[in-house]
Order: structure tokens, then C-alpha cells, then sequence
């Protein structure tokens, strides 16, 4: 059979992933008979097998560096290709820069040789994620969608849904957003290299584990390690992350106990010597958990060795900052805080918010644990802010995102059979209303807008954050002014309606101090673990749209009334649905409060019909 029909098989082999069977196959061919590009095919298989070693790269690479046809060529940017691979995929930084030099020396044109549109569009999928860490998101995505349309043009399918699965990834680790999305295109990869048999699967696998642990799903974690288990016996990048992500779960999971940190001992220092590019993430992820955990004598040895290590990101230094100033928080040194908040706020500025909120209310914990409860509830309100709304935070999120100890609690007990009256906001209604047991008073004008903004805001917010919603345009001072003659009256009106004060400032921080909101207890209320009685109830607490007639052209709380209006239609769809509420009953509210989703409408009027309420239904269409 002709060299180069083995040439073009062994390719074809690579573009499946039959990886094994290549190498099997090219043992098979006399050495003198085997070809540059058979050999080439045959280095990369065992790269990906990693197989292979730097060493065994630059033996090829000296062989077709005196080449002068352009084929010589193709064959010199394939193999530059495979060593920047090799390098990025164990973690070493150089890959990028030698990427970049061989796209620079091919061919530019939209349809060069396959050889040469396959070796592009590697490169180009390392300078994607590269760029990704260092140079920002639009340029990444710029060189990713190039990639991906090389990958197209060559028919590599898999190598395409491959390059997007590791680009979501990255992201999602990255910047700690899009994580649901990267879960199910990862799991989309997975499904994929399944059924070709490839051996990336263990790879996608390990990144599938650590976008759950980014999560917080700890279950299905080590459902995605113990496949990795079984399709892959090899001692690898995939076995490492394996092994990593449950030393660290079971640090977690142990309160971090002597043994579980042995164990984690054990990988950092085997990932230190394998992948050592990696050692600086390793190091900051157990530090944190140590931190968090109260053990700082022994996070400060983790964040020494931190301190030492590469690091795959300009940002990474933050991390290593950060810790440096939990560490000093919980050895009582007295104005660190200020310090932290700046760390906490070029992070949040340089587009990683998700990542420096939750640095921010790991701190906090720092902060209780040595009595500063008041610094404790500034880095809180700061960190829950930048959080997703509550139905899209990660277990993380929710778990960091608990509410210290209020400072001021602790002093004042109440007098022995003294009951206190719970104060409650609602919004959930055409006015705003203030209630305190049988008072139930309402509220108006700016008093009304900062307490229904508060409540759409989480409860708490920025004094900047609030000028902004409440007077839009105001120049800085006239809306500091403002916000506290607003701050002033609503203090006044609780003082005298509810017995005390239902606004605290701290610092920059403006916040609700009530014992309820009815939207909070509205979205808890509706949630799918509730029982149905208690969803029907939650539906009937809905009597308007958030600040219904008080809040009418406020567009601070147009998202949260959208949110919420949201909420109410499908829980009174899914109740309809299931037979567990009254179609006359949803019929009235939704004539009431009006909730323009023609899906309800038509869901409503089916059910209303064939509960022989056809006039009902008739009216419900005619209004919609």
C-alpha cells in the first residue's frame, strides 16, 4: 500500500481518536518505511496517550528543520503544534508564545492544505483559552471562533464541540459564571466522545468533575470521577485532577481533619512535581478551605508555597493577596479590612465579581471569628451584592452568602416574657406598607422608593448604588444629600409606626434591618420543595406586581418585579397542571393583577373549561 495512503489512514485515525489502535499500527510499518507525516501522526498519538515526552518531540522537529518544500513546512508547523499541546496541556505557559510564532508562519488564506488547516486551528484553540486568562473575553472569543470555523472546514467535528466544551470550561473556572451552561455543554462533549471511543474522554470527564465542584454539587462529583475511574487506569493529567478534587472534598467534607489534609499533602506534592504550573491553584484552593475552616497556622504554609508558585494569570496574584489579608484579619491586625476591600474591588473591576464576592464573604467569617462583627457585615453586604440573584447561585454561593452575627445583638437581652414583634416590609402590593403586628401602615413617596428598592436590591446596597436607582443624573453631592434626608425620613416613619428603626448605615452601606420582606418570603415560598399547600399560599401573599401603583415607573425594581411576576406564573401553571389549585381562583388573580404570559392564559382557560367554567375562560381569553 502507498506511504502516503498510510499517512492519510493514520490521520484519519487521529480525527476519530483511535489512538491505540494507530500506534499498534505504525509499530507494524518497518521503521525505514514509516514517513514524516506517519511518524508525526504517531508522536501526536502519543501525546495525547501521554506517551510521549519533550524529548521525543525535538528529535522530530530536528529531523524537518532543513526542509525547503512548502510540505517540509506543514509538516515543521505540525510538529510545533504538538509540543505547544503538550505544554499547555501540562500546564506550562510557553505554549502560548510558541503557538502564536507557528500561526504566525502559516498560511492565512481560508482553504490551505488539511494538514495545515487542522495544525491552525490547534494552535488556535491554545491561544483562545490563552488569551482567555491574560489578554481578556473578546479577544479569546475572536480566536476561538477561528478555530472553530477551521475545525469546520476540516470536517473534525469532535475536535470542534471539543474546542467549545474546553473554552466553556475555562471560562466558567475562570470567571465563575455560566457554570449551568458549561455543565451541560461538557456533559454534551462527554456524550459525544463516548460514543466514538475517544480517548479525550478522560480529559472532558476531569473538567466535567471540576465544573461541578465549582458548583458545589459534590454528588454528582464523584459520579463524574468514578467514570473517569473506569474508562481510564493511566497516571495523567485526568488521574491528577481526580485525585485532587477528592483530597479536597474530603477536606471539606472532614472539617478539615489531620488525615484529609495528609492526603492533600500527598497530591501537592505529586502536582508539584508532575504539572507544576498548576501548584499555584492547588495551593490557594487548599489554603482558602484551611482558612475557612479556622486552621490558619497551617492555610499560612499553603499560601507561603502559594506565594512561590507560577501562576496561569495576571489575576492570580489576587488570590495570594487575599489570603495574605485573611490571615492577618485573624491574627488581629487592626486595619487590614481596608486593605482587603481595595483587593475585593479591583477584582470585582477587572470583570472576576463572582470570584472577589466570594472572597469577600470568606473574609467575613475571618472577621466574626475575632469579634469585628462590624467589619464582618460591611464585607458581607459587599460580597452578597455581587452575587447572582438567590434562584442562581451555586451551593457555594449560598452556603458563604449566610448572614453574620449582628453587632449588635450580643449586649442586650430581653427582658425574661418579653415578646418582640417581628417588623415586616411588603411589597408585594399596590403601596409599600410598613407592619408590626396589627400596625399596618403604609408608606409614600421616597420613604416608599427606598424601602421597595432595598427589598429588590436584596435588602442592602451601595449608597452610590441607591443615588443612582433613586435619582438618576443627580450630581454626587445633591444625591448624598438627598439619600440622607430620605435615610432621615424613613427612620422617622418606622420610629413611629413600628417602635424602632428599620434602616442601618454601615460605612458606604445602606440596609433593610426587618425581620421579613413578603417578595423574599413569596420566592421561598413558591420553591419546588415546598408543599402544595404552601405554594398555594405563597401564590395567594401575591396581590400586585412589586410596588404595584407606588413603584409604577421605578426601573430599579423592574428586573426583580419581572422575576417575581415570573414566579407566580409558572407555580400557578405547575399547580394547574398537577390539580392542586382552584382554576377560578388563578382566574381571579390573574384578572386582578394582570400577568400578560399568553402560555398561563391558555393553560388557565383549558383548565377553567373542563371544570365546566367555560364563560370563565371565555373572558380570560378575551382579555388576553
Amino acid at each position: 500500500m502507498p506511504l502516503h495512503l498510510d499517512a492519510g489512514r493514520a490521520h484519519d485515525m487521529l480525527r476519530r481518536g483511535d489512538l491505540v489502535s494507530l500506534r499498534y499500527a505504525v509499530a507494524a510499518v518497518p521503521h525505514e518505511d514509516r514517513c514524516a507525516q506517519l511518524r508525526l501522526a504517531d508522536l501526536e498519538a502519543a501525546v495525547r496517550l501521554q506517551q510521549a515526552t519533550l524529548a521525543d518531540i525535538d528529535i522530530l522537529e530536528a529531523e524537518l528543520s532543513g526542509g525547503t518544500d512548502p510540505a517540509d513546512d506543514a509538516l515543521r508547523w505540525w510538529a510545533a503544534t504538538i509540543r505547544a499541546e503538550y505544554l499547555f496541556w501540562h500546564g506550562d505557559l510557553l505554549a502560548i508564545p510558541i503557538a502564536a510564532a507557528t500561526l504566525a508562519e502559516m498560511p492565512q488564506d481560508e482553504l490551505p492544505p488539511v494538514l495545515v488547516l487542522i495544525a491552525r486551528a490547534r494552535v488556535r484553540r491554545i491561544l483562545a483559552i490563552g488569551h482567555l486568562f491574560t489578554t481578556g473575553f473578546d479577544t479569546a472569543r475572536r480566536e476561538l471562533d477561528l478555530a472553530v470555523a477551521d475545525f469546520v472546514r476540516a470536517g473534525w467535528e469532535e475536535e470542534r464541540a471539543l474546542t467549545v466544551a474546553l473554552f466553556a470550561i475555562s471560562r466558567a473556572g475562570f470567571f465563575l459564571d455560566d457554570l449551568g451552561f458549561c455543565e451541560a455543554i461538557t456533559a454534551e462533549a462527554c456524550d459525544r466522545l463516548r460514543t466514538t471511543g475517544s480517548p479525550q474522554l478522560p480529559l472532558i470527564l476531569a473538567t466535567l468533575a471540576m465544573v461541578r465542584f465549582l458548583r458545589g454539587d459534590m454528588w454528582a462529583v464523584h459520579r463524574a470521577l468514578d467514570e473517569l475511574d473506569r474508562v481510564d487506569g493511566r497516571e495523567g493529567l485526568p488521574s491528577m485532577v481526580a485525585r485532587y478534587l477528592r483530597a479536597l472534598a474530603a477536606l471539606i467534607g472532614t472539617a478539615a481533619s489531620d488525615d484529609a489534609l495528609a492526603a492533600v499533602e500527598t497530591v501537592g506534592d505529586d502536582v508539584r512535581r508532575s504539572y507544576p504550573a498548576a501548584t499555584g491553584t492547588l495551593c490557594v484552593g487548599v489554603a482558602a478551605v484551611l482558612a475557612d475552616f479556622g486552621r490558619y497556622r497551617d492555610a499560612r504554609r499553603w499560601v507561603d508555597r502559594a506565594a512561590l508558585a507560577p501562576t496561569a494569570s495576571p489575576l492570580g496574584g489576587y488570590d495570594v493577596e487575599v489570603l495574605e489579608l485573611r490571615l492577618r484579619i485573624a491574627a488581629g491586625e487592626a486595619g487590614v479590612v481596608g486593605a482587603l476591600t481595595d483587593a475585593l474591588v479591583a477584582m470585582d473591576a477587572a470583570g472576576v465579581g463572582r470570584d472577589a464576592a466570594q472572597k469577600a464573604l470568606r473574609a467575613a467569617r475571618d472577621c466574626v471569628r475575632v469579634g469585628d462583627l462590624e467589619s464582618a457585615w460591611e464585607l458581607w453586604s459587599w460580597g452578597v451584592q455581587r452575587l447572582p440573584p438567590e434562584g442562581e447561585r451555586s451551593t457555594w454561593d449560598a452556603l458563604f452568602a449566610v448572614a453574620p452575627p449582628r453587632a449588635d445583638a450580643a449586649p442586650t437581652a430581653p427582658d425574661a416574657g418579653a415578646a418582640t414583634t417581628p417588623v415586616l416590609v411588603n411589597v408585594l402590593c399596590p403601596d409599600i406598607h410598613l407592619v408590626a403586628g396589627a400596625d399596618h401602615v403604609r408608606v409614600e413617596g421616597s420613604v416608599a422608593r427606598l424601602l421597595g428598592v432595598l427589598a429588590a436590591l436584596g435588602g442592602c446596597a451601595t449608597s452610590d448604588r441607591l443615588i443612582e436607582h433613586l435619582w438618576p443624573g443627580a450630581p454626587p453631592a445633591a444625591g448624598r444629600n438627598r439619600l440622607n434626608v430620605t435615610v432621615h425620613r424613613a427612620r422617622r416613619t418606622a420610629e413611629a409606626v413600628v417602635g424602632r428603626d428599620v434602616i442601618v448605615r454601615r460605612g458606604n452601606v445602606v440596609e433593610l434591618d426587618v425581620d421579613g420582606v413578603d417578595a423574599w418570603e413569596f420566592a421561598r415560598g413558591v420553591a419546588g420543595d415546598q408543599s402544595a399547600a404552601d405554594r398555594r399560599a405563597a401564590l395567594e401573599s401575591y396581590t400586585d406586581h412589586l410596588g404595584g401603583r407606588a413603584l409604577a415607573y421605578d426601573d430599579a425594581v423592574h428586573e426583580e418585579r419581572l422575576r417575581l411576576a415570573a414566579l407566580w406564573v409558572d407555580t400557578a401553571s405547575a399547580l394547574l397542571e398537577a390539580g392542586e389549585i382552584d382554576p377560578v381562583l388563578v382566574a381571579d388573580r390573574v384578572a386582578t393583577i394582570g400577568f400578560e404570559d399568553f402560555q398561563l392564559t391558555e393553560t388557565l382557560a383549558r383548565h377553567l373549561a373542563a371544570a365546566g367554567c367555560s364563560a370563565t375562560a371565555s373572558v380570560v381569553f378575551s382579555n388576553h
